[in-house]
């Protein structure tokens, strides 16, 4: 069952979506850089329904600045996005049994960052290793302080936070699962990186979609992630 919820953090409303089947499992998902907890084409969504339908719980929450939760999206910073996966991963961890991370881009950069061994599988859908990028992408001049990225007010401080986020070594002491999603044809993370992350992690499994881009962006893309996950948190 689909219910709308609201948590609070520092008087922020973080605000999303929980599909409670029974808890033994959830799978909390954090979503992208100008994302949403649907997603692009209804993606989370999907693989949520999905889920319930295969008796597995889902918990996802827009990322502040994004989505209906607070703050505009140049007002946000790396840490205080760190500080909100934490928060929402103490929550599952309260509630359930057996939790499960998926991260969709820069969600999947935020989860590998807060990665545990205390969390049974993990999931990474094209994640952004290199969302560092945008740093230097949009932000040349010493004095520019924001930059418009297709209407989203991106500040200098919330970019140049992914500079020094510390991805590998959360990603060196994770000993459980992780399974890799990548689009073939993705031109934001290039299947190069998500496959030389593969070679290094512990335990993972890697499914490459044939021309799919970033997004993943047809129903055929959407079912196909869907059954592979269900099928790697049921292995």
């Amino acid at each position: 069952m689909k219910r709308y919820t609201e948590r609070t953090m520092d008087n922020l409303v973080m605000r999303g979506y929980e599909q409670y089947v029974d808890d033994a499992m959830v799978v909390v998902m954090f979503h992208g850089f100008t994302g949403h907890k649907t997603e692009s084409s209804g993606l989370f969504r999907k693989l949520a329904d999905a889920l319930e339908q295969s008796g597995i719980s889902s918990l996802r929450y827009d990322w502040f600045g994004h989505g209906e939760s607070d703050l505009t999206f140049d007002q946000i910073r790396v840490p205080l996005l760190v500080r909100q996966a934490n928060e929402i991963l103490d929550e599952a961890f309260r509630r359930y049994r057996r939790v499960c991370l998926l991260g969709f881009s820069m969600g999947g950069a935020i989860a590998m960052h807060v990665a545990n061994n205390d969390i049974d599988r993990l999931i990474l859908m094209a994640p952004a290793q290199n969302m560092k990028h945008i740093a230097t992408d949009f932000f040349t001049g010493d004095d520019q302080q924001t930059h418009d990225v297709h209407g989203f007010v991106l500040h200098r401080e919330f970019a140049e936070g992914f500079i020094d986020l510390d991805l590998q070594t959360p990603m060196q002491d994770y000993q459980r699962p992780v399974l890799l999603l990548q689009g073939e044809q993705d031109m934001a993370v290039s299947k190069t990186q998500t496959e030389a992350l593969h070679a290094a992690l512990h335990d993972s499994e890697l499914m490459v979609l044939e021309g799919a881009d970033h997004c993943f962006s047809s129903h055929a893309y959407h079912m196909a992630l869907a059954a592979r996950i269900i099928a790697f948190l049921n292995r």
